[in-house]
């Protein structure tokens, strides 16, 4: 006879974590109501030790994605009416841009859970939800391979909608040494911002005699296109480079500025005035109204994530955008290619624009065609 739980796991580790912490793991799988694995590493690892288990297909269909869209539609409606985020160099649509972009990111998250918790109640109906839990914290700006706000979004389910709640097993933090990771990560900013300015003299002094090919980074096969469409006689630059391009850099085949990345702490006022604005605008209107999907209210989990993630990176990228501002200013490029308009690749554009300067956006994927600017 089959019991009145249902078990969810995300991922393959989360089912792992639950069978080392219970002898009889299998057993209670095996005589649950049903077993529901999220990812398809969980469904693998679920198969591979006997357990039959449901993918989320049963439980999300046309409809489920018609509501998910929807709602996050009309949550990101209410921000765009209230964000207006203006910097001294005028970037602004950038901004709005890097914001609802990461918080529908983390909106349909959500969502996603509510809507299958939705649809487990109504197929199964458990009397018992049991999660393994490995909590996302707030403090990171994009959804991470090992973490998941399936835990406390099943909780606030539960409670709302009069079911029990038990985490099944509470998966551990992978521990590591993080005072060598600190100043690891400090020695690689340092070095980074030292070769970022010695890059950029010395693009100074060739920009005087040679023309300017400058791409956004080096991914989706930009390289080869800058190869093939670049004179002799350009200076390449590629603004997002990482640890693997220094000793190219250092070769001199190509200019890169890896230290843009760090920004340099500087501030300005204009942002900060109209940041701090559209961040009491959120937190007062009828923003956190609309933040209601299946009874639960997404805000309280929204909020610290606006709070410790994205508003820092948001401020990191105003730093960014000074600096570019500053150089596009002394280096005037015959061309820019960019291969996203997300964050400093949105900055670049609108600059392009400001300046002047031809700049082309090459889609690194199927998108739909956007309405907005």
């Amino acid at each position: 006879m089959k019991g009145e739980k249902v078990f969810l796991f995300q991922f393959a580790d989360d089912v792992e974590t639950f069978l080392d912490q219970n002898i009889d793991g299998i057993q209670k799988l095996n005589e649950a109501r049903g077993v529901i694995g999220i990812q398809p590493s969980a469904q693998i690892k679920l198969k591979s030790v006997g357990v039959d288990a449901y993918n989320t297909l049963p439980f999300f269909g046309q409809k489920g994605h018609q509501s998910m869209l929807d709602a996050s539609e009309k949550m990101i409606r209410e921000m765009r009416n209230v964000i207006k985020i203006v910097d001294k160099t005028g970037i602004s649509e950038s901004y709005s841009h890097f914001i609802t972009t990461y918080t529908r990111t983390l909106i349909l998250n959500l969502i996603f859970f509510l809507e299958l918790l939705k649809q487990i109640q109504s197929v199964l109906n458990p009397s018992i939800l049991s999660v393994t839990t490995t909590f996302q914290k707030p403090n990171q700006l994009e959804l991470i391979s090992q973490g998941s706000y399936l835990g406390p979004v099943a909780n606030s389910f539960a409670n709302v909608h009069s079911l029990g709640y038990e985490h099944a097993s509470l998966a551990k933090e992978k521990s590591g040494n993080v005072l060598f990771s600190f100043i690891k990560s400090k020695l690689l900013k340092i070095g980074m911002k030292v070769l970022t300015w010695m890059m950029q003299k010395k693009l100074q002094r060739k920009a005087l005699k040679n023309t300017v090919v400058l791409a956004l980074g080096r991914a989706y096969n930009i390289p080869r296109l800058v190869n093939e469409i670049s004179n002799p006689s350009d200076i390449i630059v590629y603004l997002n480079t990482g640890k693997k391009d220094v000793f190219p850099i250092l070769k001199g085949e190509y200019i890169g500025l890896p230290g843009l990345r760090y920004g340099t702490g500087g501030n300005d006022p204009m942002f900060e005035k109209s940041f701090k604005e559209n961040l009491n605008s959120l937190k007062n209107s009828a923003v956190r109204e609309a933040f209601f999907y299946c009874g639960v209210d997404l805000w309280c989990w929204v909020e610290p994530w606006l709070d410790k993630a994205l508003f820092p990176a948001l401020r990191k990228l105003n730093d960014q955008t000074a600096q570019l501002s500053k150089l596009l200013r002394k280096v005037k490029p015959r061309l820019v290619l960019s291969h996203h308009a997300l964050g400093l690749g949105g900055s670049l554009g609108e600059l392009c624009f400001k300046h002047d300067i031809k700049a082309f956006l090459i889609s690194h994927g199927s998108h739909v065609p956007p309405k907005g600017k």
